[in-house]
């Protein structure tokens, strides 16, 4: 890895240039060669493979039955996707702001929405605002296995939450700052597994990870640490907005 200084004409680069690759460090900027990764199955490949509908569409969503709605959309609701996107201040990889399309808004909210509801909105409803007057807790269920809790409802019956599985680690709380630290928001969600939706309806309602632990690794990982997110999407709008960041460790 190769560390670039800029001069007073460019003053920062992401993304792909002639097959190397330019991101933000710690230390400024840096580039490396630029890998051919595997790409993500599309949402029709993973369900012919024999993935849930549900979850194939969270994982990786429908695009192509997105693009193919917006197509379909009168003038009219494209113009109220269009006046809500002018509303919006969306930051770009190099940290610039700007105000994203009527169409970017629409697909980026109809991605969370489709997996959930199997449907699409036509009109662009209102935004609304972030969860309040909630409290979750986490537990273990009887199990074994991590489980989620709604201490206090608020307003969550109006989202459904999204648990987002980062990579396990052994020894994760005992570890010194390092390689085993508590990983970003950004990181969870670019490299985390997300599973089914969670929708809490009352105080007391929970959420246990055992089919999951069960059918990929037979059990409990024993003397291993598991990093969640629990992001929330509203129903009625599509909106993500960002949960909290819990550990589990396992006995």
């Amino acid at each position: 890895m190769a560390l670039v200084k800029l001069s007073g004409l460019i003053s920062t680069i992401r993304g792909n240039i002639g097959g190397t690759t330019f991101y933000p460090t710690q230390y400024g900027l840096g580039m490396r060669l630029h890998g051919n990764h595997k790409r993500k199955k599309w949402y029709k490949q993973e369900v012919q493979s024999g993935v849930d509908p549900a979850v194939a569409a969270h994982e990786c969503g429908d695009l192509e039955t997105i693009a193919q709605n917006w197509g379909d959309l009168s003038i009219t609701y494209k113009n109220q996707w269009d006046t809500l996107a002018s509303s919006l201040s969306w930051t770009n990889r190099l940290g610039d702001p700007y105000t994203p399309s009527g169409y970017q808004v629409y697909v980026q909210r109809m991605m969370n929405f489709l997996g959930e509801t199997n449907s699409l909105l036509k009109s662009a409803p209102a935004d609304v605002h972030a969860p309040s007057g909630y409290a979750i807790g986490e537990g273990t269920s009887a199990g074994g296995f991590p489980q989620l809790k709604i201490n206090t409802l608020g307003n969550l019956d109006e989202y459904w939450i999204v648990p987002v599985l980062f990579n396990q680690w052994p020894g994760f709380a005992t570890a010194p700052a390092g390689p085993n630290k508590t990983p970003s928001y950004k990181e969870i969600r670019r490299n985390g597994t997300t599973l089914a939706y969670f929708v809490p309806a009352l105080a007391g309602d929970t959420y246990d990870f055992d089919d999951f632990y069960t059918a990929r690794y037979g059990g409990a990982p024993a003397g291993y640490s598991n990093v969640y997110l629990y992001d929330f999407i509203s129903k009625t709008t599509g909106q993500r907005f960002m949960g909290p960041i819990v550990v589990f460790d396992f006995p």
